[in-house]
């Protein structure tokens, strides 16, 4: 893989100054809704993104213009990248008509089609059949030149992933399969669920190109996406992006899964190594991406006004959002229902 000073450019300050205020808007709107959630006005369960940031984040900065996106229950970071728009995020998060989907959608089924985002969905691998049909009408109708599908390591195992893998390789379609790899289904590892040798020899097995990023950063998230779209151009296959990355808070919920006030009914406490929880704990997403841009050559004090700007912005968001109405029953029928 290329340097990433030379996948994004020594010079390039806006593709390195969006990527951080990506991570930043996503990172801010979390935090408020750790802060808040407790208060009881946002009814829905929520599938937290703290840790994915940078891998979504690189991913639609490089796929933007050019995409169609979908994802799976975890969808806050992939929302807020490809939207960009945290009153239409806590409006949905809080029930209200100005969400992003009426109010309807809540945490796990969150899309923004005017953006791109066509369908996320709380049923496991249920949108990557969604991606191939995307595909498919690309291909006919030329809107679009990829379709780019997210989700995480557990939906491998269900059978829609290999048939739409497999029709993907056997048209020869320009899908980017993003795997999120937390190495967790909720609360179970990856060898106590999988009966293949591995991801990428399971990948591989098919007509597919694959490219691993471990734990990358925001700017080594977007040398990964750079170097995935160039493959899809040239070799004419779909391409598998497979991103390890460190799940901070529960499978469900505001907390982390080793404090005994923040137990779950849903998963287990103390599953994974509390000594490595405590090392990722001090590279989060956010603080490594001010530190690239740091060594990138920008001023900290900048970066830092920057994010302050954002914190500013996602705040005057949700506060705006909570004084907005809720649909009326007729409202929320009409989204529901096709007349």
């Amino acid at each position: 893989m290329k340097n990433i000073e030379e996948v994004i450019g020594k010079h390039s300050d806006s593709v390195r100054g969006r990527l951080v205020e990506s991570v930043a808007m996503i990172t801010k709107c979390e935090d408020l809704i750790v802060q808040h959630y407790n208060e009881n006005q946002m009814k829905t369960p929520m599938h937290m993104s703290v840790g994915d940031e940078s891998c979504v984040a690189g991913v639609v900065e490089c796929f933007r213009e050019d995409s169609y996106f979908f994802g799976y229950y975890r969808t806050h970071s992939l929302y807020l990248a490809v939207a960009r728009d945290p009153y239409k995020f806590f409006a949905e998060l809080l029930g209200k008509k100005t969400g992003s989907n009426g109010g309807i959608a809540g945490s796990m089924h969150m899309s923004s089609v005017a953006d791109g985002l066509l369908n996320t969905s709380a049923l496991v691998a249920s949108t990557i059949p969604l991606s191939l049909g995307a595909a498919l009408s690309n291909r006919l109708l030329k809107e679009k030149s990829y379709s780019v599908v997210f989700f995480g390591d557990g939906a491998i195992e269900e059978g829609v992933f290999h048939e739409t893998l497999n029709m993907a390789a056997f048209f020869k379609l320009p899908i980017l399969f993003v795997c999120l790899d937390n190495g967790l289904a909720v609360d179970l590892k990856g060898e106590a669920r999988q009966g293949f040798k591995s991801i990428k020899n399971l990948v591989e097995g098919y007509k597919c190109e694959y490219v691993f990023s471990d734990n990358p950063t925001v700017n080594e998230a977007y040398g990964a996406a750079v170097q995935a779209k160039r493959l899809l151009s040239e070799c004419g296959t779909p391409v598998f992006l497979h991103m390890g990355y460190y799940r901070y808070l529960q499978h469900i919920g505001i907390g982390d899964d080793f404090s005994e006030t923040n137990a779950s009914t849903f998963e287990k406490r103390n599953y994974r190594s509390l000594e490595l929880h405590k090392k990722y704990l001090k590279k989060h997403p956010l603080e490594v991406a001010v530190s690239e841009m740091v060594a990138a050559g920008w001023e900290k004090s900048d970066v830092e006004k920057s994010i302050d700007r954002i914190a500013d912005i996602t705040l005057k968001a949700y506060s705006k959002a909570l004084g907005d109405q809720f649909s009326s029953y007729g409202e929320a029928e009409g989204k529901v229902y096709f007349d």
